[in-house]
């Protein structure tokens, strides 16, 4: 992991829905305080940065220089902070707000790549979740 970057994103390269944020962000990354790492690529391995491979495929994940593990919601908070979009975001994190919003995101999460095979209209492809496949 690069240390001169402050934040690396752990993404799932096989989600069209996953991919067209990461495509996003990367456009959005001016400052380069993000990395991104594909999850889906076959070289991964979650363990290389202390991480559980279960753990990445159901959840996102990013990582501070330090070690530090973000996960879920609270990933998304520190990415859009770090490219000076906060304030779309940063009232997910508010009390009463952060358990929904947390809630919201699992419940996402779950579904992402079905999610993303529909409202992806550049993809025919299919995507593994949970050992299944969704057209």
């Amino acid at each position: 992991m690069d240390q001169s970057i402050p934040l690396t994103l752990f993404y799932d390269g096989a989600c069209p829905f996953c991919m067209r944020e990461i495509a996003w962000l990367r456009q959005h990354n001016d400052k380069k305080f993000l990395s991104f790492v594909d999850i889906s690529e076959a070289s991964f391995n979650a363990n290389d940065y202390g991480l559980n491979n279960d753990e990445v495929n159901k959840v996102l994940h990013a990582q501070w220089a330090s070690g530090e593990t973000l996960r879920g919601m609270e990933v998304t908070r520190a990415v859009y902070n770090l490219i000076g979009l906060g304030w779309l975001v940063n009232f997910t994190g508010w009390p009463v707000f952060n358990c929904v919003f947390d809630k919201l995101y699992m419940s996402f999460a779950k579904r992402r790549i079905l999610l993303g095979s529909i409202f992806s209209a550049s993809t025919n492809k299919s995507c593994p979740i949970n050992g299944k496949k969704h057209e």
